[in-house]
């Protein structure tokens, strides 16, 4: 029994061994040491742009989008003791674009595939997941996901999971982990196809449009229409128009295309000063287009202002000291002032610029200052964010990015944003409880 349990010891580091040569580590992740991983298998379609067929809300009709990517069926296992000799790996497997009874029956046929080998099988798994699976669920000309979108959860959100070799006695696998989307799956689908075409496209090597120079993919933009050009060429003409003020002039460089660029790509290409100015002129062409838009003529101020029909005044809305000072600094200043001066003092200030704006605007100041020391921004909106507990896996309730606490480092949405902690090339690499009180720390195996 001794020599049969090294025996099997030795197989499956072997196996293991084996399989990290041939995957790359964003695909299979494995602990060596507790003999489990998981597996994200990239699942490749039988044609593209493949179909996905859902059901209209408006019309009741089916309707139609394409992909070049589906996301990955995730496959997490353990190895007992008596694999591969006389048991199967234990596993759980989970995907958001198939269904439980889809997902049933793959665990029926990996089991089969143990029991016609009886030998180490992951690859043979992996293999499977990766290139034989829509054939064998008939989902090879299109995908449909009508049911899926309807689909109610049945099992409570605090099941437990644990991996397994055995099926269960229900008519679902009780190793099947459900990943309930609704609606939402049909944004899901797109933005990982998007996303996933995009880090293609950074390893390819491409020709600008512009300068007909062969460039990396990432040192090249992308535009929505996928019509290519080197950062290098689009930042010098996007400089250009900002500084001459034709700010709808930033398009895609191909003859008669007319996709424009996105304000983060016009950020990304000219700096936040150039930014500023391109974000200020886009304000006031479409504020010039207004017929009911007037400037305040403070010339400290100068903010829009909407008219009322029929009326010769308007209110400025931004009438406020701190509408009125030159910069932040000043406006710091004053307002320390404000609060370090006696009751004469701040008298004469609230004569001058208003009890209850001085007030408003200290308050907010204070807001600041409290922000600046206990949040940090959102990389992807900027929003503040406070954390109050949990791992440093952060999500901004704002525009739902993932970002890295401690180096404030975007997270991939549309895949595993936990490998950012995993990854021993990562700065972050085994701190995704760093900081934290072991009482706090809990199982993340699923998001």
């Amino acid at each position: 029994m001794q020599n049969e349990a090294e025996d099997n010891t030795s197989l499956q580091d072997d196996e293991l061994l084996a399989l990290k040569s041939i995957f790359e580590r964003d695909v299979l992740i494995v602990d060596e040491s507790e003999h489990k991983g998981r597996f994200f298998a990239n699942v490749v379609l039988p044609n593209t742009p493949f179909s996905i067929v859902y059901k209209d809300d408006e019309t009741g009709d089916n309707s139609t989008f394409e992909v070049h990517h589906l996301p990955p069926i995730e496959l997490f296992f353990e190895l007992p003791a008596k694999y591969p000799c006389a048991q199967q790996p234990s596993y759980l497997i989970s995907c958001t674009w198939l269904s439980q009874n889809d997902l049933t029956d793959i665990c029926s046929h990996l089991d089969s595939l143990w029991e016609e080998s009886h030998c180490e099988v992951l690859f043979t798994w992996f293999s499977f997941l990766q290139n034989d699976v829509l054939n064998f669920l008939d989902h090879s000309s299109n995908l449909n996901i009508r049911s899926l979108i309807n689909e109610k959860q049945e099992k409570k959100h605090d099941t437990h999971y644990k991996p397994s070799d055995f099926k269960g006695d229900g008519l679902i696998d009780q190793r099947v982990v459900p990943r309930f989307l609704g609606h939402a799956l049909i944004n899901h689908l797109k933005a990982y196809s998007d996303y996933k075409r995009k880090e293609e496209f950074k390893k390819q090597h491409v020709k600008c449009i512009i300068c007909f120079q062969n460039r990396l993919g990432s040192e090249c933009v992308l535009f929505s229409c996928f019509h290519t050009s080197c950062k290098e060429c689009m930042s010098y003409h996007f400089r250009v128009q900002i500084k001459e003020g034709n700010v709808h002039s930033l398009k895609c460089p191909e003859t008669d295309c007319k996709i424009e660029a996105t304000p983060a790509l016009v950020r990304e290409l000219v700096g936040e000063e150039l930014y500023e100015r391109y974000d200020q002129l886009l304000f006031s062409s479409v504020l010039q287009t207004m017929g009911d838009i007037v400037y305040c003529p403070r010339i400290k101020c100068q903010s829009p202002v909407v008219t009322e029909p029929n009326e010769k005044l308007a209110l400025c809305p931004s009438f406020s000291p701190c509408r009125l000072w030159k910069d932040d600094n000043e406006r710091i200043e004053m307002l320390q002032k404000y609060q370090r001066s006696n009751f004469e003092e701040r008298k004469a200030m609230e004569k001058t610029y208003g009890k209850k704006e001085l007030l408003d605007a200290l308050n907010s100041l204070l807001s600041e200052e409290y922000l600046e020391e206990n949040t940090k921004k959102c990389p992807s909106c900027k929003s503040p964010i406070e954390k109050l507990e949990g791992c440093n896996k952060m999500t901004c309730r704002k525009c739902n990015a993932y970002f890295c606490w401690l180096c404030k480092e975007l997270l991939p949405s549309t895949s595993n944003p936990y490998r950012h902690f995993n990854d021993p090339q990562s700065k972050c690499f085994n701190k995704l409880f760093f900081g934290i009180d072991p009482d706090e720390i809990f199982d993340e195996m699923f998001d």
